[in-house]
């Protein structure tokens, strides 16, 4: 009997101290700041082109069809796509950071496509390949013309000022030096730069509404392990609480709340640009951060599938394939700063 109660002695403290490891460990995740850092984008486009719109706004002017005939044919900002983005700061410089595939914008990379080849076609030119290289390159970057930044539950309940002025967006990042860089697509990382003169107004809405960057001093191809505790936070379909109604051309369509998840690594290996974690991910959780240990480790891509079945398992991409979109960044930066001090010396 005495053998028998020291065994279930053992098992119990040595359960209860894996308990309270795994608790320990858990804990030293500061989720309030993750939170405050944590924002939920929407990205908007029109399933009309430019060319389409064009012609129809001829013909209305030309009496062909009706204003309402009009409306009715140039729906606007009607094709959006919802995800997660982080906000962190990194060498004094405040950056977004998510899913390239949340901001790619694959309808307009289509239309591109196809204008650039109707060039040729028209002028009966045959394409060479560095032009077709250009091309599919210019393709590959083409981003979202607007991302709004989704209200959370107690802004929509206690904000006071609703007007289209307050309601804080990104728009056209690729003009001049531009604001965002993709990475290759296998990489799945995109970072816009909050500092420039196109995004400083964003940066204030955030701070204003509360919203902290994460201080990110290095990245490094952090020691991560089979395992591990991880903590995800996004915005999947399930942290929209509410839909709004109305004219949507100048907001976001929902109001949501983060929602986080808990799991362990499930397999990693030094020569893979990815990890595999044991969580729970969804639409709209793209781009959110993947946290070990309150440290960043990885940002979320997607779930595993196999022969269109979702399969619970998160593809998450390594933070150290971050680094050199920030770099460049703060390149275009100074960049961009360089051109302002000549403009106003002149």
């Amino acid at each position: 009997m005495k053998i028998v109660a020291l065994i279930i002695c053992l098992v119990t403290f040595f359960s209860c101290n894996s308990v309270k490891s795994s608790n320990q460990s858990e804990a030293k995740v500061d989720i309030d700041k993750w939170k405050r850092a944590t924002i939920n984008i929407e990205c908007a486009t029109d399933s009309i082109s430019l060319a389409r719109l064009n012609n129809l706004i001829r013909q209305r002017d030309s009496g062909k069809i009706s204003e309402e005939e009009f409306i009715g044919k140039t729906k606007t900002k009607d094709i959006r796509r919802q995800g997660t983005a982080l906000f962190i700061k990194y060498k004094d410089h405040n950056f977004l950071v998510t899913a390239r595939h949340v901001l790619y914008d694959t309808l307009e990379a289509k239309r591109y496509i196809e204008a650039y080849k109707n060039i040729f076609i028209e002028e009966k030119l045959k394409m060479s390949e560095p032009e077709k290289d250009h091309m599919n390159k210019q393709a590959q970057n083409t981003i979202y013309p607007i991302i709004f930044r989704v209200e959370n539950l107690h802004e929509y309940l206690f904000e006071k000022d609703t007007s289209i002025a307050s309601r804080k967006y990104l728009r056209y990042l690729g003009g001049g030096w531009p604001c965002y860089t993709f990475s290759e697509p296998k990489f799945d990382i995109a970072v816009i730069s909050l500092d420039r003169r196109m995004t400083t107004g964003f940066l204030r809405d955030l701070e204003s509404n509360g919203y902290q960057p994460i201080v990110i001093d290095s990245i490094w191809n952090k020691s991560i392990k089979e395992g591990d505790d991880l903590v995800c936070i996004g915005y999947p379909i399930t942290s929209r609480i509410y839909r709004l109604k109305g004219n949507l051309d100048w907001s976001a369509s929902t109001v949501s709340l983060p929602t986080f998840s808990f799991g362990k690594i499930a397999m990693t290996d030094s020569r893979l640009p990815f990890f595999w974690g044991d969580v729970s991910t969804y639409p709209g959780d793209s781009g959110g951060p993947v946290i070990r240990q309150d440290t960043l480790v990885g940002i979320m891509s997607g779930q595993a599938t196999f022969e269109s079945q979702r399969i619970p398992f998160a593809y998450i991409i390594k933070i150290n394939y971050l680094k050199d979109l920030l770099e460049k960044q703060i390149e275009l930066y100074n960049e961009e700063q360089i051109l302002i001090k000549s403009v106003n010396v002149k």
